[in-house]
């Protein structure tokens, strides 16, 4: 389903500003800037709102704009009757909650004790993607699974470096080498992909040695290995590298 098909009874305009405080913090979140990231999460927070009071009031506004009082404004929604119960006993106090990371964990203010960190972004990236795949799913009527594969694409990591379609991933740069090549694939699959798929679309070195190059990327926590069985999960210092990458100020030698 593409992009531009999702929630189609909102204005353009609103439906657009949705994915795109969606999407930028998937990028922020994929690329390890965990401030930028809880920023993010008051725009999206307040976008998301805006969605939700005008499923409420079955008349959406053409833009987003900022209640006054979010908390507030978040309450006197969850009393309505109307809405599904998932969005006002769920979906709601999730918004709630996910504003004050802003607020209170140092991270739209200075001064503060408390550092952002991986932890709260992550917080903020696993329930963003709820609220929207719970909206898409109210909209579309879709199992749930349906639209959390549907959000999850909608967030995962955008690379030149990485041609895809719905089955098959090729890394376009054959200067890469090995280790970036699999940080690359990773990242671009969502952060985490299986043993055999990782495998299959390097397409190029032996069992042997893929196998050797992902126990020293795990050795080096750039990947988890271990704990998700088959499953290869990126982690921060793999994200970082690859940031550094892009950015031309370091090599990832395999």
């Amino acid at each position: 389903m593409k992009q531009e098909n999702l929630l189609p009874d909102l204005p353009d305009a609103l439906r657009l500003e949705l994915f795109n405080e969606f999407s930028e913090l998937g990028q922020n979140f994929n690329e390890g800037r965990w401030r930028a990231c809880g920023l993010n999460a008051g725009r999206f927070c307040e976008v998301a709102y805006c969605v939700v009071q005008g499923i409420a009031n079955q008349a959406y506004a053409a833009k987003a704009s900022k209640p006054q009082n979010f908390r507030d404004a978040c309450k006197q929604l969850e009393n309505v009757s109307s809405l599904p119960k998932s969005f006002r006993f769920i979906l709601l106090p999730l918004l709630t909650a996910l504003y004050e990371v802003r607020n209170t964990r140092d991270i739209g203010h200075v001064g503060s004790d408390v550092d952002p960190s991986f932890m709260d972004a992550s917080v903020v990236m696993a329930n963003a993607k709820w609220v929207v795949a719970e909206i898409i799913r109210h909209s579309h009527d879709l199992p749930s699974a349906k639209a959390q594969s549907i959000v999850d694409s909608l967030s995962q990591y955008s690379s030149p470096l990485v041609w895809s379609d719905t089955d098959v991933r090729r890394v376009l740069d054959h200067n890469l080498s090995l280790d970036q090549k699999i940080l690359v694939l990773l990242s671009s699959a969502g952060g985490r992909a299986t043993r055999s798929e990782l495998f299959d679309w390097l397409d190029e070195a032996s069992k042997s040695t893929f196998n050797r190059r992902i126990s020293t990327l795990h050795n080096s926590r750039c990947i988890e290995a271990k704990a998700y069985g088959s499953t290869i999960q990126i982690l921060p210092p793999g994200i970082q590298r690859i940031s550094d990458m892009e950015r031309g100020n370091t090599a990832i030698a395999a």
